[in-house]
């Protein structure tokens, strides 16, 4: 097993809302210790039971829990087991799509776009100013209204 320096803590500090002084952070060492082999979440959640730490609705406040062992992590009191897998944020996996091919577009003055065909595969309505510049794109296929295309 690795080296770890833990720092002493001094006096009792306010952290996620709880006052941790020694002797919780000898409860949260000791948790560590005794379940190497525990995930954080398996850790979390057992610390929220121990402590019986429970928000208004009465649920365990496991995420209190895990933002309270990172903390005492970064001030270097104790040291987590590793991660066991990267947290998966899908809004951040995003990629913005592509527009289809320039030839399927269409683009320009509503006035120089009629008449319309319901086959037209995507239009694109420009509004430019002095201020600012509007771009939006529309699917014939949605616009169509009692048969007629309605723009």
């Amino acid at each position: 097993m690795p080296s770890v320096t833990v720092r002493l803590v001094i006096e009792a500090s306010i952290i996620q809302g709880r006052q941790i002084g020694a002797a919780e952070l000898d409860q949260v060492r000791h948790l560590l210790a005794s379940h190497p082999d525990w995930s954080r979440r398996r850790l979390s959640e057992e610390l929220a039971t121990v402590w019986d730490w429970r928000n208004g609705a009465g649920q365990l406040k496991d995420m209190a829990a895990r933002s309270l062992f990172l903390k005492l992590e970064q001030r270097g009191w104790l040291k987590l087991p590793p991660r066991r897998t990267t947290p998966f944020n899908r809004m951040r996996q995003k990629r913005p799509a592509q527009p289809a091919a320039a030839q399927a577009l269409v683009t320009g003055e509503l006035k120089e776009l009629l008449p319309l065909q319901s086959t037209d595969k995507e239009i694109i309505f420009t509004l430019d100013t002095d201020q600012f510049s509007v771009k939006a794109r529309f699917d014939p296929k949605e616009m169509i209204y009692r048969g007629m295309l309605a723009v």
